[in-house]
């Protein structure tokens, strides 16, 4: 009963085996200095949250570039004749580009401050 019990037991001695043949695995570095975190002094932001927040910024950015597709996609789906549905889709196809230009200041607020909002305001 005892040798069938230390069969059924795992166990692992790393120190025995060599580590220099073994690939590292898919996306880790090597170097430390690629994983530390660096700190901006002005904000006090380490620079993941810089780059979570600068893609937030574009997404913010791209999003009424990407509604004009599904506008028109709206607009062949609703088809060539005359109706409240297609005069509502041109109504709000027309209107949403001004109010958006109006709400920039609103829609970056969260941003304001913590990094440059040069390229994504323009």
């Amino acid at each position: 009963v005892r040798k069938q019990r230390e069969y059924l037991e795992w166990k692992f001695d790393l120190s025995k085996q060599r580590v220099e043949n073994l690939h590292p695995p898919l996306g880790f570095k090597a170097n430390v200095g690629d994983v530390s975190l660096k700190v901006d002094r002005r904000q006090g932001l380490t620079s993941k949250e810089l780059e979570v927040l600068t893609t937030k910024s574009w997404q913010v950015a791209k999003s009424p570039f990407q509604s004009i597709f599904m506008t028109l996609f709206m607009f062949w789906m609703s088809g060539s004749s005359v109706s409240i549905w297609t005069l509502m889709i041109t109504i709000s196809f027309l209107f949403s580009p001004v109010s958006q230009l109006f709400n920039v200041s609103t829609v970056f607020e969260p941003y304001e401050g913590k990094i440059p909002l040069f390229l994504q305001k323009a």
